[in-house]
Parts: C-alpha cells; sequence; structure tokens
C-alpha cells in the first residue's frame, strides 16, 4: 500500500486511476436503524431488504455489540456464519459448535463456519466486557450447500496486512488484494477487507469478476463521489460495481464487501438458508433428528473452554 495519490492501479484490480477521474455517482449512502434484543445486546442490521438492493452473495451483516449471552446454541446450513470481533473490541467472544470446535475470538480475530449441510454453534462474550464485531451471512452456492462444514478461525496476526507510508492500512480478511492472501478457502469468489484510510487518503475499486456490494463505515467519514458517508451509514456502489472513495481530513475505517453474485434462489427456514423450499425443509429435518450433532448452552465451570 502506497500514499493515496501516487500509486500506479490505484487501490484495486484494473485500469489505474487519477484525480482527474469523473466517476459516475454511487447510487446512494443508507442510514439503517440500531435496534436492541434485550439489555445486553445492539445492532444494525444490513440485508438487500434494509438496503433496497441486492448485495448477492452477501445474505447479510450485523454490526453488533454484544454484552451479556443473547442466543442460545442454534443450526446454520446452506451458508457461512462469519465473526469477525473488530480489533479495538474491548471484550472477547467465545464460540463453541456441535463439531467439538471451542475458540475465542480476540479483538482483530476472525472465525468462519462454512456450515454447509449443517452445524450447530454458540457465540457468548467470554469476559465482562462487551464484544463489538461484524456478524456476516455469505451464501454458498447450490452445488456447495451440502458440503461437509468446516470451520477456520484465524488469530489476528494470521490475517494478511498491507500497511501505507501515510498511515493508511488493509486488513485482507477474506480473498486478495495485491499481494496478500486471505488463508480462508472461500466457496464463491469474495472480497473482504478492513479499511483504514488516512485523512485524505484515496480508495478506488473497480473490478469486473467482483463487484462491490457496499462499503460499511464504520469510524469518520468519507467522501464518495458527490455523497457524504458517516461513521454507521452504508455505501452502495453504481451500476458497475465500482466505489470511488476518499476520507475526509479525520481519516475514515471502513470495511468493504465485494464478491460475485450467486445468482440462486434464497429460502430460509429459520437461520437455514437453502436454494429450495424443499431442500429447506429438508436441512430442517437433519437438525430435528440430531444430523447436525447437539450443543448444550455454555455453562461456565461446566462446559469445556
Amino acid at each position: 500500500m502506497r500514499d493515496s495519490l501516487d500509486y500506479p492501479g490505484a487501490w484495486a484490480r484494473g485500469s489505474a486511476s487519477s484525480s482527474d477521474d469523473k466517476p459516475e455517482p454511487i447510487s446512494r449512502v443508507v442510514r439503517p436503524l440500531f435496534t436492541s434484543r434485550g439489555p445486553g445486546f445492539r445492532v444494525q442490521h444490513l440485508d438487500g431488504a434494509v438496503l433496497g438492493t441486492s448485495i448477492d452473495p452477501w445474505l447479510a451483516i450485523d454490526r453488533f455489540w454484544m454484552s451479556r449471552p443473547t442466543f442460545p446454541p442454534h443450526p446454520h446450513a446452506g451458508f457461512s456464519a462469519i465473526t469477525y470481533v473488530m480489533p479495538e473490541s474491548a471484550g472477547v467472544m467465545r464460540n463453541r459448535d456441535s463439531a467439538g470446535g471451542r475458540h475465542k475470538i480476540t479483538p482483530g480475530g476472525l472465525h468462519w463456519t462454512s456450515a454447509g449441510s449443517g452445524i450447530l454453534h454458540e457465540e457468548i462474550p467470554a469476559t465482562d466486557q462487551p464484544v463489538e464485531g461484524l456478524q456476516i451471512f455469505l451464501n454458498h452456492p447450490m452445488q456447495r450447500k451440502h458440503d461437509k462444514p468446516v470451520v477456520h478461525h484465524l488469530e489476528p496476526g494470521d490475517i494478511p496486512i498491507i500497511c501505507g507510508s501515510d498511515g493508511s492500512w488493509i486488513r485482507v480478511l477474506a480473498g486478495g488484494f495485491r499481494d496478500r492472501i486471505s488463508p480462508i478457502a472461500t466457496t464463491s469468489p469474495v472480497t473482504l477487507l478492513d479499511i483504514w484510510l488516512a485523512p485524505f487518503a484515496r480508495f478506488d475499486w473497480y473490478s469486473h469478476d467482483q463487484p462491490a456490494n457496499l462499503a460499511v463505515v464504520h469510524q469518520g467519514e468519507l467522501m464518495a463521489a458527490t455523497a457524504t458517508a458517516d461513521a454507521g451509514e452504508v455505501v452502495l456502489p453504481n451500476g458497475d460495481g465500482s466505489l470511488y472513495l476518499a476520507a475526509t481530513g479525520n481519516g475514515a475505517r471502513l470495511v468493504l464487501f465485494c464478491g460475485t453474485p450467486i445468482r440462486e434462489p434464497v429460502h430460509w427456514v429459520g437461520p437455514l438458508c437453502m436454494a429450495s423450499e424443499e431442500d429447506a425443509y429438508r436441512a430442517l429435518v437433519r437438525y430435528r433428528t440430531g444430523l447436525m450433532g447437539s450443543l448444550q448452552p455454555y455453562r461456565r465451570g461446566l462446559c469445556a473452554k
């Protein structure tokens, strides 16, 4: 990563851009509402219905703050459930699953549950400090929805990072950027980047094979063509899936979601997502008959850490 205006090829795949370019305006900037589920869970939920546009292959994204157990053990099938604990989070997340996995997701860590044919998991704060992070649901192509469940766990130091001389940085959570490749094996082509832009630094994404789906502003303020996006707002790309972003004087933090659309039907039965209603109900039968395993709620001192 190099200073904002002096690097060939800008920050993206494709031809170079310059400060003289006049990109098309973005579709819009959206500010989703915050909601609470009990006293210990606050969330900003993002999906196609909330944003008013498809974000395929991403099914949903939650920016969350969790200070106490909220969700009991539950199943997933047909997609990846991804938990990214923000590097600045005060708390640590405890993850357990029905395949025997026991992990602590520390600040800056990433836990990727490729649920496939089905798995149960539970995530709760591991300490008394609140956890700040992203819960991301990524759809699987139809032919990968019955794969055996696979879990990837990355400690903060396992995540490739690109640092710029201006203080900007990019953490490559999934996919690749420049010569940095995430060790996560995804079921379809996606790129997931946690980005800090130093004051007035630019980031351009224009890729024909992997369009930008959305950018979630986490801190600071971004200029996106003629629009301004503040922390808690979502930037949606223009029609060709490109984004042209610049930080204002205080810098900006964003998480960028890019991926090749799957363009297949989506059928939910509870937290199970398949490509047909019949297959979704077959997944429900697998869960109810124990074929996804079992998982008792965590009890301090009783369950393995």
